[in-house]
């Protein structure tokens, strides 16, 4: 029920902009890549601690700025040059939908962040990194 309630005030705190907000729900892994390349800016409204985002390093790696809540790992994949990060508490739908309004109404601010969003996720590594650095520090344990 607090997800019902905290999503439709959402919707109603973007409801002026009519159809340049889509709320998607889920979206499938095999639709991601369109949402993303259809989108200008990716809200994450988080209220739950996020070990890791991964809808936010999607977003980062296809360039894609975000408006996001100041929560769990999603400050540990975007920061101040490719995110508006929105703290958690008091007014924070009101806080989160004017960061909305500010990305939408500055193209230039749009395209800088997602620039700047682009470069920050080419600091993760890619995958085999992930198993080759596992390896190793099995390795060392073992």
């Amino acid at each position: 029920a607090a997800s019902k309630e905290y999503r439709i005030s959402l919707e109603k705190a973007g409801k002026h902009l009519g159809e340049k907000i889509v709320f998607t729900g889920y979206v499938s892994q095999y639709e991601i890549q369109t949402a993303y390349a259809v989108s200008d800016i990716v809200a994450i409204p988080s209220q739950c601690q996020e070990a890791f985002c991964l809808t936010a390093l999607e977003a980062s790696c296809c360039g894609k700025p975000c408006v996001a809540s100041v929560s769990g790992g999603l400050v540990d994949v975007l920061d101040e040059s490719c995110a508006k990060l929105i703290p958690l508490g008091n007014g924070f739908i009101d806080k989160f939908a004017n960061a909305l309004d500010e990305l939408l109404s500055d193209k230039n601010l749009r395209i800088q962040m997602g620039i700047n969003a682009e470069k920050k996720s080419s600091s993760f590594p890619d995958e085999s990194q992930y198993y080759e650095n596992f390896c190793r520090l099995a390795d060392e344990v073992i």
